[in-house]
């Protein structure tokens, strides 16, 4: 599993706790929605990707173009990118997000 954020980070078991504890104070922070897209590493769309927020365990499905949006997301808050055949990904959401389209790239493993 990957975090994506300025760079990608490589997972570990020991790195989980401190990611997984990092939660952002979600009342100081921006609040928008999140849009963009879903391709694999050689630039295939990847359609109905589950993208979960992780804060609050709701879902959505990326559309048959790759596609997606997720409204009303927290400056800072992770998003989980999930599908069989593919790694799981997880995407911490800046503020910048809000104002332009994401690109989510995703392995197949």
């Amino acid at each position: 599993m990957e975090i994506l954020d300025e760079k990608l980070i490589e997972y570990s078991p020991e790195k989980a706790s401190t990611f997984l504890s990092s939660k952002p104070n979600l009342a100081s922070t921006k609040i928008g929605n999140v849009a963009g897209y879903v391709k694999d590493r050689n630039g295939n769309i990847v359609p109905f990707m589950t993208i979960t927020r992780v804060a609050n365990n709701t879902q959505t499905i990326s559309h048959q173009g790759g596609d997606f949006i997720v409204v009303s997301v927290h400056e800072g808050e992770l998003l989980r990118f999930q599908k069989d055949g593919y790694e799981i990904l997880e995407y911490r959401v800046r503020a910048s997000d809000f104002e332009n389209l994401i690109e989510i790239i995703i392995e197949e493993g």
